[in-house]
């Protein structure tokens, strides 16, 4: 829910258009309220609950209210510590070596996946995809990106600490070689959470 008002933070911090000052402002308040509401029940929420922290941090590097700073600071405290606990969970469940055929699936090009009209949003017909990529949440590929997603929530957290587990289950992901290289795709995750991990050892 914070991802608008962080596009409209960035756009009124980087260019000084008031106008994005008070279009930020006045979804702010209400898109927080939103994203507090949401249930930290499903390991499937890993990767939304990383996008809402990343706008969380930027709100809270950028917004002057100390008080809004305040709330983000508590929001995203609640969010690292989930996420930290979902993904060491779901990293127990991968075996080493990956399964290839496991890992293994074929993306079809935009223009052939199956969809349902949903209707007009502002002027533009929606529709949802019924068959981009056949894969469950319990695919192995699928758990390497949600352990990735839920490690970059965890380390984006302003006070977040060095945690070796987590370390171990990153490095082991990001060395453990099956031979298709399309896995490559989710592992990116766990790669850019590894680096910003490293950089708190010594903090």
């Amino acid at each position: 829910q914070m991802r608008l008002p962080m596009i409209y933070l960035a756009a009124w911090k980087i260019g000084g258009d008031e106008r994005f000052r008070d279009a930020y402002l006045s979804i702010r308040d209400e898109a927080f309220e939103l994203s507090e509401k949401i249930i930290l029940e499903s390991h499937a929420k890993l990767f939304t609950l990383n996008q809402m922290q990343q706008s969380l941090r930027f709100a809270y590097e950028y917004d002057g209210d100390l008080s809004f700073k305040g709330k983000c600071y508590g929001l995203m405290a609640k969010i690292a510590e989930y996420c930290l606990k979902r993904s060491l969970e779901l990293a127990n469940t991968l075996e080493y070596p990956f399964n290839k055929e496991q890992t293994a699936y074929t993306d079809k090009p935009w223009h052939k996946v199956h969809a349902r009209y949903q209707g007009m949003i502002d002027g533009y017909a929606y529709y949802v995809p019924l068959d981009w990529r056949r894969q469950s949440i319990g695919d192995v590929r699928a758990r390497i990106k949600i352990i990735g997603d839920g490690a970059a929530a965890y380390v984006t957290f302003p006070d977040a600490k060095f945690n070796d587990e987590l370390d171990k289950v990153l490095k082991r992901i990001i060395c453990s070689d099956n031979g298709n290289i399309s896995v490559l795709n989710e592992k990116k995750y766990a790669v850019s959470a590894c680096h910003m991990l490293d950089r708190l050892k010594n903090t």
